[in-house]
């Protein structure tokens, strides 16, 4: 009996995706197949897609699209925002988006941002100008920035984890692993 059950809510999950993206196949003629994001359901019931084309968008949980696939690459909703990275020639459009796909928090020099946590996210704002003995790859020092977009800290750090209660685990520039509160103070080592 158990199995039974099992197998029916599968084949379930299983018809409702089919269902879902064959909804996606049919919003617009550019939009022929979309594939749902690793993630699933996001915040706000947004979910990430790319279309033919490699474009992202978000739809709904009905599958209506709500922000139409223009960027190169985005993320998954974190507190009402979501990373996008404009596509080549357009990097004035890489930054945070609302639920809307407004750009609210513009930055156009950013390689990669974490997800917002607690009102904070960290963003990679360069490349290393030389080889950083500590870490592997081409991106640079991440800074943590608020929901204006402003660097709250001052400070550069190799990598920095979401915040949760209040603390974040991060890298210093020179290799050591620390936790900060959400004033930037440094306040236990890692054990």
């Amino acid at each position: 009996m158990k199995k039974i059950i099992i197998i029916s809510v599968m084949l379930l999950l299983v018809m409702l995706i089919a269902v879902a993206c064959d909804e996606l196949g049919e919003v617009s003629s550019d939009i022929r197949t979309a594939t749902w994001s690793e993630y699933g359901m996001e915040w706000e019931t947004l979910y990430r897609y790319e279309c033919e084309t490699g474009l992202i968008g978000y739809v709904d949980t009905s599958g209506e699209v709500i922000i139409e696939p223009q960027f190169y690459g985005g993320h998954r909703f974190s507190e009402g925002l979501a990373f996008v990275i404009g596509v080549p020639g357009r990097e004035d459009q890489t930054g945070f988006i609302d639920l809307e796909g407004n750009l609210v928090i513009p930055l156009p020099t950013a390689l990669a941002a974490g997800r917002f946590s607690e009102g904070f996210a960290a963003v990679n704002i360069r490349e290393w100008e030389r080889p950083n003995p500590f870490i592997d790859g081409t991106l640079g020092p991440y800074v943590i920035i608020d929901r204006t977009g402003q660097d709250v800290f001052d400070q550069e750090f190799l990598w920095v984890r979401s915040f949760e209660n209040g603390f974040a685990r991060v890298m210093l520039l020179n290799g050591t692993e620390h936790y900060i509160d959400r004033n930037g103070n440094i306040v236990r080592n890692k054990p």
